[in-house]
């Protein structure tokens, strides 16, 4: 049988969803409405940083970077609709600063919970587009979850 190279088939995204979340007083995080943002969203950027300190004693001439908080950044874009909810927007100026990401390409998955740091919108005379940035929290348990 005759089958493409797994390169050549593209992005394959299948799952891309947004779903904000309500944090209660005792810090308990819930899900709202689950929105998908298959067939709008135009880019996904996904960054993994690590904050290092540089920890040796006075007398090395090394250095010696040691690991101290590691963190992600998602930066969503979806094509904005000339009717209809665009849903970024909804999320970036609803009630909550929270929300849960998750995506699946190929047989890859991944999800994320993070705090909306930025919504902006750029309208333009061809595409326009609403940009959403994520910003990692700690919400008790593994996040991101990349399998």
């Amino acid at each position: 049988m005759t089958a493409l190279p797994v390169w050549l088939r593209g992005q394959n995204v299948t799952v891309c969803a947004i779903t904000p979340q309500t944090v209660a007083s005792d810090g308990t995080l819930s899900a709202g409405s689950t929105s998908s943002l298959v067939g709008t969203i135009d880019t996904i950027s996904i960054r993994s940083t690590i904050e290092a300190e540089e920890i040796s004693p006075m007398t090395t001439t090394r250095t010696n970077m040691v690991p101290i908080k590691v963190g992600t950044t998602i930066v969503l874009t979806e094509i904005l609709k000339s009717s209809g909810t665009n849903i970024l927007a909804g999320v970036g100026y609803g009630a909550t600063s929270y929300a849960y990401f998750a995506l699946t390409r190929g047989a890859q998955s991944f999800g994320f919970y993070g705090l909306i740091t930025d919504y902006s919108e750029e309208i333009s005379k061809g595409k326009s587009t609403g940009v959403m940035t994520l910003e990692m929290v700690d919400p008790g348990s593994a996040n991101p979850v990349y399998a």
